[in-house]
């Protein structure tokens, strides 16, 4: 990319960087988040039972045009690790539009955050994770979602659209809180890293000191 689409993407990442896991073992979106305003949203984009904290306060736009971006590089990318994401053209393009601020994202394509967190602590066991995007759901009614230490990005089009909840198009964004067991997706990959095959000595050792204790005796 030109140097002018690096220096707009890495001003949204550093700030993402911002509300992401931190050296200092917290998760820096909940230190600008009000447990006290918490709520259970309705019709969320992944049908599990979820805690919402409004964070019209943040730079939302910002945090969405982040999370647009990596879902367009991951599509436009040839690279195998990338696989695993299925967007249809017009849909990436929409995302590249967005980016570059020249249109807003298309009705019913909703950007939201979530924390990952373990029952109802607000903290999260992903916080070393990372999982680039890939596709729950393909077609007009989408799902695809990427996770970067302790947060998971989501897109939603069509019928599984959060509207009300969406980053970019909603006038009361809100930032998702949810129990990662309730996720099939979250399972799936903590299941990977735990029974995944050593790559370097001490390499098993390292990943299962990054699962939860509770899911290596399960």
């Amino acid at each position: 990319m030109c140097q002018s689409c690096e220096q707009r993407l890495g001003r949204d990442e550093d700030y993402v960087k911002r509300l992401a896991y931190q050296d200092n073992g917290t998760l820096g979106v909940m230190g600008l988040v009000d447990p006290a305003t918490a709520v259970r949203p309705r019709g969320n984009p992944i049908g599990t039972y979820a805690r919402a904290f409004p964070i019209r306060h943040l730079d939302c736009l910002t945090v969405a045009r982040f999370a647009a971006s990596v879902f367009w590089r991951a599509h436009v990318a040839e690279r195998a690790r990338i696989d695993s994401l299925f967007l249809w053209n017009p849909q990436a393009e929409a995302l590249r539009l967005f980016v570059l601020g020249e249109k807003p994202l298309p009705e019913r394509f909703c950007l939201t955050m979530w924390a990952i967190s373990e029952g109802e602590e607000l903290d999260t066991v992903h916080s070393r994770t990372l999982a680039t995007p890939s596709t729950a759901k393909k077609g007009t009614n989408s799902q695809h979602q990427f996770i970067v230490a302790g947060l998971m990005f989501t897109l939603t089009t069509g019928s599984r659209s959060a509207s009300s909840l969406c980053l970019a198009c909603s006038p009361t964004p809100h930032l998702l809180i949810q129990d990662w067991q309730h996720i099939a997706f979250l399972r799936k990959l903590t299941h990977a890293a735990v029974s995944a095959e050593p790559k370097g000595r001490g390499a098993k050792a390292a990943r299962l000191a990054s699962i939860p204790a509770s899911t290596r005796r399960q």
